[in-house]
């Protein structure tokens, strides 16, 4: 580079210089020099950020090359592509937030308002084409199943008692698979998905740190608390158990996961650890007994067992020194105790829960072990956790006569309870003497009464509970949102929409567990078959097509890169089976967040598949037009094909993928046209609600 003061004859001769010439000139040098090595700092810094590497991305995500090639086509790269595919799922995480501190989203005017600006992403999406491309198959069937679903809960109108109770069931049903539609089509790029690992965390610590506000803030704890139980955000304490436990396990795996920084898996720990000190404090029965449901599923899929098993530690130990703190909630009158104690014990027990798995991730990167000696310290492990809870459950039961004893007896408390959370609100209109209160197994035998009378098309969408005998004698209206209703996902589909409905509810769960428990069986038994036949020294590596005759499966042969599936899965067991307990399926801000889970799951095992059925997508793809056809059918000027050119530039700077559909063909464009219809449907719907719920 010339200095500008010199003119290129003085550069030339060496006699002409001045003597500051040559100090200007090195200063040139080691400016440049400064700047390029800055570039290069700044670039390893980029690179260096969770997920922002294109080669990170795929390693932990274990996308095959066609998954890359299909994703990222014409979008831009590197950092400004991430976050253009990750702003969308911040607007979908957002919009669970808000439904999550509005209640819960539990009556129709606190959902209808999120409901709407849902409908409005959907509709802006699909005409501006703002997702890289349509669901894969296993995506799609599982939303046709669903779609079928909501159309015959909206043609429930036609025959249910309360037409308004069933045109309200049919707005929040069409926003569930709205919602599920827009995750599917964000989560087909693989930067989307990874952005929902980070957005979850972001998600936890939100509900975390206000949950904390609200306990150190507030005078009168009888605001958060129900007969002692700690219900907000949602207003009911079983409700409130669940909204803190869907999201542990996958953050558990967060915590666990090799692939992973140290202090994301430290946050992580951190934010499971305060979110089980919450769902303490609820005293729900009916989430513990889901909560250990869950645990059973997870260690029976997890490919990382003894080190979710590790992790667990931690937040173990912590809440016993929690657990005498926080217990005083429950056993001491709420006005002499303060919420201050349980903030600071929930505080402490997070942020040392956080600092000890950094410690740990640092430490397991550091110190090296065997893959023999994993095997032996496992085993150890395992086997002591086995005594211990053997040990454990004979001295803890033996007062109750054992541990089936015990069982029995937790279970008839469990289906005992009230059926109604807050028997405290419904004493005021009747008197406290004169209420009866059903209990779970009542209404369960009540619900289950009615459904074989109305076994084919059902009672209507949301009438079972004012159909039941039950809920006619109850002391509140039936059509109060406090009336005793079926607290089962089964029942409550049975009675609602009959044997119709639950075909296709049984068929997409189903379809779903299936599709995600597929690949990470398949991978484990190519590990085994492997492993046998050419030993640990000759392992070929994962994502090979074939090694030397032997053809290996299109999975891999690495359950490892399958543990965030299993995770999400587990926490979409625990979600199912205290739906089966607790009503679960009207509190839009858990459904929801379960719903974006369950799609950011089958996004990830599609992108691994590519195409679960090729024959089937290579007959709806749509094939390109020959150049002669073409011209006969009226090919497109130089001055349009410019035109075309410029537009699709102009879009790809913009970050749309060229205007395109992707892939083309009729399916892609079905898609865009129902994800029209549809985000039309639930801003109709949705109004609508609000409408009816103010009158």
């Amino acid at each position: 580079r010339q200095p500008l003061c010199f003119p290129p004859l003085v550069d030339k001769n060496p006699v002409l210089r001045p003597p500051r010439y040559e100090a200007e000139r090195a200063l040139s040098i080691t400016w440049d020099s400064f700047v390029m090595k800055a570039r290069r700092a700044a670039r390893a810094v980029l690179e260096s950020l969770p997920l922002a590497d294109h080669r990170t991305l795929i390693d932990i995500e274990g996308r095959m090359p066609a998954d890359r090639s299909v994703n990222e086509g014409s979008w831009p790269s590197g950092g400004r592509a991430y976050v253009i595919r990750a702003l969308p799922v911040v607007l979908l995480v957002g919009i669970w937030l808000w439904l999550v501190f509005s209640t819960g989203g539990s009556a129709s005017k606190d959902w209808a308002f999120p409901a709407l600006a849902l409908g409005v992403l959907g509709a802006a999406t699909a005409s501006l084409l703002a997702y890289p491309r349509r669901p894969r198959q296993l995506s799609l069937a599982v939303l046709a199943l669903f779609a079928a679903y909501a159309l015959w809960v909206f043609a429930s109108n036609l025959w249910g008692a309360s037409s308004s109770r069933a045109w309200i069931a049919s707005g929040r049903t069409f926003a569930y698979l709205l919602i599920l539609a827009l995750a599917l089509a964000f989560f087909t790029s693989s930067r989307a998905r990874a952005a929902f690992k980070h957005l979850l965390m972001g998600a936890s610590f939100a509900l975390l740190v206000v949950c904390i506000w609200h306990l150190w803030s507030t005078s009168d704890l009888t605001q958060l608390f129900v007969a002692n139980r700690f219900a907000y955000p949602t207003g009911y304490a079983d409700s409130a158990a669940a909204l803190f436990l869907v999201p542990f396990w996958p953050l558990v795996w967060l915590a666990a996961s090799p692939a992973e920084r140290a202090p994301v898996r430290g946050v992580a720990l951190g934010l499971a650890t305060g979110l089980v000190g919450l769902a303490m404090m609820t005293q729900s029965r009916s989430a513990l007994w889901s909560f250990a449901i869950s645990l059973v599923v997870l260690f029976a899929l997890s490919p990382g067992r003894l080190r979710l098993l590790f992790y667990l530690v931690a937040p173990g130990l912590l809440m016993v020194y929690a657990f005498p703190h926080l217990d005083q909630y429950w056993t001491r009158d709420l006005a002499i105790i303060s919420g201050g104690l349980a903030a600071r014990t929930l505080t402490v027990a997070a942020v040392a829960s956080g600092f000890i798995g950094m410690i740990v991730a640092l430490l397991e990167s550091w110190v090296k072990v065997s893959a023999r000696m994993k095997a032996i310290f496992g085993i150890v492990v395992l086997a002591g956790c086995a005594a211990g809870l053997i040990y454990g459950a004979f001295t803890l039961t033996q007062d109750a006569g054992g541990p089936m004893a015990w069982f029995g007896d937790s279970w008839n408390r469990l289906v005992g309870e009230p059926a109604i959370e807050q028997p405290a609100a419904l004493g005021s209109a009747k008197g406290a003497g004169a209420v009866s209160i059903p209990t779970r197994a009542d209404v369960w035998r009540s619900t289950w009464q009615q459904t074989q009378q109305t076994l084919i098309l059902g009672a209507g969408a949301d009438n079972s509970a004012a159909a039941t005998p039950l809920s006619q004698d109850s002391p509140v209206e039936p059509s109060s949102s406090q009336a005793p209703q079926a607290d089962s996902l089964v029942l409550r589909v049975l009675s609602d929409t009959g044997i119709v409905g639950g075909v296709l509810v049984f068929a997409a769960i189903v379809l779903s567990v299936g599709g995600l428990l597929w690949p990470r069986t398949a991978a484990g038994w190519s590990r085994i078959r492997r492993t046998r036949r050419a030993g640990t020294a000759s392992r070929a590596q994962d994502g090979e097509r074939r090694v030397g005759r032997r053809r290996v499966s299109r999975w891999g042969s690495e359950p490892m890169v399958y543990g965030w599936e299993m995770a999400l899965l587990a926490g979409i067991a625990y979600w199912f089976v205290h739906a089966n307990l607790q009503q679960l399926w009207r509190t839009t801000g858990i459904t929801v967040g379960v719903i974006l889970m369950l799609a950011a799951a089958l996004a990830a095992t599609d992108a691994r598949a590519g195409a679960l059925w090729p024959r089937v997508g290579a007959g709806l793809r749509r094939k390109p037009t020959s150049q002669t056809g073409a011209a006969a059918e009226g090919a497109p000027t130089d001055k349009a094909a410019r035109g075309a050119s410029r537009a699709g530039a102009k879009n790809q700077r913009r970050g749309f993928p060229h205007g395109h559909l992707r892939p083309k063909g009729l399916l892609s464009e079905g898609f865009r046209v129902g994800l029209i219809v549809l985000s039309a449907a639930v801003l109709i719907l949705a109004a609508s609600a609000y409408l009816i719920e103010l009158v």
